[in-house]
């Protein structure tokens, strides 16, 4: 049996520029991990675990979880048609799953045949269950963890395994997985581990950075839910009547970017940060999608909160310089203490 696991993720800065050719973004892999194992002999079958729900593949509609899902990081496939599915099975066909994209990916390169049936890989199962809270996701970029962990185990079972293979796949198979569109960070900062420089396009980059200068962080859900896809559109449509203006916001960004990336002490990060946040309050409000709290809690006053994705969904707490170590985020109720996770892919 094979085990691996792979960090959740966050992009601190460049939100909506990493989906640019050369726009820039500094990520952040951070806990939980997703894990993962694969188990030799028999067709080709995937369980994917998440809050509440399973994956099986192939030919599975998701559903509610089977009793007692094992608890992550040794995630302990039940044998047989109780934990999988057999290839070949029949049924509805349902919308795109995480799996049949990374499948289809692998297909499309002359990895893998169209159909799985035609293989005996065994049985893969993905984990991403700690990414979920007690009544909601965490956003911590629980798929791209997982389109990790199951593109690295498929690559290995095939005797191919290469990181920057699947790197490939992984960012390939999660932008089919979200209509074509998608940046890549997500994918390559769980894969890398650690603080890095991302670089958006066809093919997207991500070089390491030193971490040990960034001050503690921690996140707080926000007041309201955004559609990612329906903020991406925005932007698209923005950049396309307002090319120019579009341009020089992506110009602004890499700036701040490359600031924050070269940063030698904490109140240049912190700096750094509140110059993206007011960068992206005004895109917000450019595009439509709001990027700042209705009513920010006086907890964290003393503290830079910082929308992270789409909108005002999640916001990045970050304490001044000139307060104590921790304080707006251990010290705060509703703030979630991040840990970064200096390790990318790692074998178990």
């Amino acid at each position: 049996m094979t085990r691996l696991s792979v960090p959740g993720n966050l992009l601190v800065a460049g939100e909506y520029a990493v989906t640019r050719e050369g726009g820039l973004g500094v990520s952040i892999a951070v806990s939980p991990r997703a894990y993962a194992e694969h188990r030799l002999g028999g067709p080709t079958r995937v369980l994917a675990r998440f809050s509440g729900r399973e994956e099986r593949w192939p030919a599975s509609r998701p559903g509610p979880a089977s009793p007692a899902p094992p608890t992550a990081p040794t995630p302990t496939p039940s044998g047989g048609a109780e934990g999988t599915l057999d290839a070949g099975a029949h049924g509805p066909k349902p919308p795109m799953t995480l799996v049949e994209a990374v499948w289809k990916t692998a297909a499309r390169q002359g990895l893998v045949p169209d159909n799985p049936a035609d293989t005996e890989l065994g049985s893969f199962t993905v984990d991403t269950t700690p990414f979920f809270g007690a009544d909601m996701k965490l956003g911590l970029g629980s798929s791209a963890a997982a389109t990790v962990c199951l593109s690295a185990l498929l690559l290995r079972a095939l005797e191919l395994y290469e990181t920057a293979l699947v790197a490939e796949i992984a960012v390939q198979a999660h932008r089919l997985l979200q209509g074509g569109r998608g940046s890549g960070y997500d994918v390559l900062t769980s894969l890398q581990g650690g603080l890095g420089l991302f670089t958006g396009g066809a093919q997207p980059e991500r070089s390491r950075l030193d971490h040990r200068i960034w001050p503690p962080m921690g996140i707080r859900h926000g007041e309201r839910s955004v559609s990612t896809p329906r903020a991406v559109e925005a932007f698209e449509r923005w950049t396309n009547t307002a090319p120019t203006a579009a341009n020089a916001y992506v110009e602004t960004n890499n700036r701040i970017v490359r600031r924050l990336s070269t940063a030698a002490h904490r109140d240049d990060v912190v700096d750094g940060i509140r110059e993206a946040k007011s960068l992206g309050r005004e895109l917000g409000r450019t595009i439509g999608i709001a990027a700042e709290p209705e009513h920010p809690p006086e907890s964290t006053t003393h503290c830079v909160e910082k929308p992270l994705g789409a909108g005002a969904e999640t916001y990045l707490v970050v304490p001044y310089p000139d307060c104590s170590a921790g304080a707006g985020v251990g010290d705060n109720a509703e703030v979630i203490p991040l840990t970064i996770e200096t390790e990318g892919l790692r074998w178990e």
